[in-house]
């Protein structure tokens, strides 16, 4: 019997919704995965920048109905992937 693979898509999908399990938001938990010639390159979770206080612990910080004290998934990705330096074009699996 052969083994059927999940597709490419599928499987970047999976891993953000993984990420999403980090998140430090308590309203809502996002993960995204930054994916270059099907390779993950990387990943992130909406929550606080690094070094911020979390939601999770001090609670949400709302202003016209938006938590201000964190950022996007997609940001968080974006941020890992600068921070090495890494400035290619990829796909991104939110």
């Amino acid at each position: 019997m052969t083994k059927k693979r999940i597709p490419w898509d599928q499987y970047f999908m999976m891993q953000s919704v993984l990420l999403a399990s980090r998140s430090t938001c308590n309203r809502l938990s996002v993960g995204a995965t930054i994916v270059r010639d099907k390779r993950i390159i990387a990943g992130g979770y909406n929550g606080s920048v690094s070094g911020d206080v979390h939601c999770i612990d001090e609670g949400c910080y709302l202003v016209d109905g938006h938590c201000v004290r964190t950022i996007h998934a997609e940001m968080n990705a974006i941020c890992s992937v600068q921070s090495l330096g890494n400035k290619r074009m990829a796909r991104r699996f939110t």
